[in-house]
Parts: structure tokens; sequence; C-alpha cells
């Protein structure tokens, strides 16, 4: 897939992500009146809300490992909302043919199971950004994040600008990241 393919892709899934039904573009054939309920009903149960199913990024320090082999160890501290750690790419930098194993420090926010973080990576050179969500697949825990890398390139262009899904599993104690 082409770079600017995945771009556009991306620009895409993160333009209507936050649509609700309420909000999505389409538009039904025929206009719909709201009608009231002829006699007030009771709930049983109270409606069920987003909130319910959130399943919080988890407190503490955790280790997680992508498809590519980037490795992030991060410090979550829910009650700040706060996200610290170190990013270890998993892809060769640049140019370069070879792994460029290098940690470094990242700084992010964390709000329920929305997480996203912001690093530089000086040996690419490039500076990055990872957007998404906590969530739990049958026993194992992910983070299911969309990655955009700028590179310096004069003048910018489609190429300066990489986009594109990861999903970083979540290593036990005794797993070798």
């Amino acid at each position: 897939m082409s770079r600017a393919l995945r771009l556009v892709t991306a620009v895409a899934v993160i333009a209507t992500a936050g649509l609700t039904a309420a909000q999505s573009p389409t538009t039904p054939s025929t206009p719909t009146t709201p009608t009231m309920p002829t006699s007030p009903t009771t709930p049983t149960t109270p409606p069920a809300t987003i909130a319910d199913g959130i399943q919080p990024m988890p407190a503490g320090r955790s280790t997680w490992r992508s498809q590519d082999g980037s490795v992030v160890d991060l410090t979550v501290d829910s009650t700040a909302g706060t996200v610290t750690g170190t990013f270890t790419p998993g892809f060769p930098c640049g140019l370069a043919s070879t792994l460029t194993p290098a940690s470094r420090p990242l700084l992010g926010t964390v709000n329920g199971n929305a997480v996203a973080w912001a690093l530089s990576l000086a040996a690419c050179p490039s500076v990055g950004t990872w957007v998404g969500h906590f969530q739990t697949t049958g026993t194992e825990e992910q983070l299911s994040m969309l990655f955009t890398l700028a590179v310096p390139e004069s003048p910018p262009g489609v190429g300066s600008t990489l986009t594109g899904p990861a999903v970083f599993v979540r290593q036990t104690a005794g797993a070798t990241p």
C-alpha cells in the first residue's frame, strides 16, 4: 500500500471514528418526526451508558510489544491522567537498513481506555504520536493504536508523514521484551 493511500485511509478513519448515528453523514430517505409516548413508562433498569463498557487503561508500570517489534515501557498514573515511559523502535529508521534500538522517552495522557503519547526519534529522525485505546481480547490485553510519524523534509510532501495502525500486546512479567 502506498504512503499516500495509507495517509488517506488514516485520515478517513480518524474523521469518522467519533461520529455517532446522529452525526453520521448519511441522511434518511424520508424525514421522521419524533413522537411522544401516549402513556408514561418507567424503565425497569437504567439505560446502559458508554462508560459502562469501558475498561480503563491499567495503572502502574507495564511493557507492550507491537507486531513490528517496537516496545513501549509505560507508567500510567490514572489519577493524574498521565503516561510516561520509553519507546524502543522495532523498525529501521530513515535510510538505515538495520534497527536503531535506542530507547526514547515518551510523554502522554490517558482518560479511561483512551491513551496517547508523543516522542522524538532522533536517530530516524522523526517526531511521532500514537493515539488509541486499551482493550482486552480474550485473555490478551492490547493497545490498538494509530501512529503518525513526521520526518523532516524540505519542502514537506506526502513522503514526509507516515501513518498506520499498530497493535501492542501487554507482555507478562516473565516475557522477554
